[in-house]
């Protein structure tokens, strides 16, 4: 491949990859918030520790401005039985706008 379209081509990802291309408002100036909220029965409040949260978003799919925006992905909950019993556990996941 000719080296001067291979770097044109790797201009333009680099400018125009995450669309915040010249945005002051870009990903680093969002306040980001987290709240776990953790109730066990008694006795059982260091019975599971949640190792890891993950959330991979899919890239959300274009549309009008005035449309609602559904952001899709995958989402991952790894709990950790600190106990010789059998638990159960449930998680409600919730996402929010300001």
């Amino acid at each position: 491949m000719d080296l001067k379209l291979l770097m044109l081509a790797a201009l333009l990802v680099w400018t125009t990859g995450c669309g915040l291309t010249g945005d002051p408002t870009g990903p680093g100036d969002i306040e980001r918030r987290t709240e776990i909220l953790l109730e066990s029965d008694e006795g059982l409040e260091k019975a599971v520790r949640i190792d890891s949260l993950v959330w991979r978003p899919f890239p959300p799919q274009l549309g009008f401005e005035d449309e609602i925006q559904a952001t899709e992905g995958t989402f991952s909950a790894l709990f950790i039985n600190l106990t010789e019993q059998d638990l159960q556990v449930r998680y409600d996941l919730r996402f929010y706008d300001r």
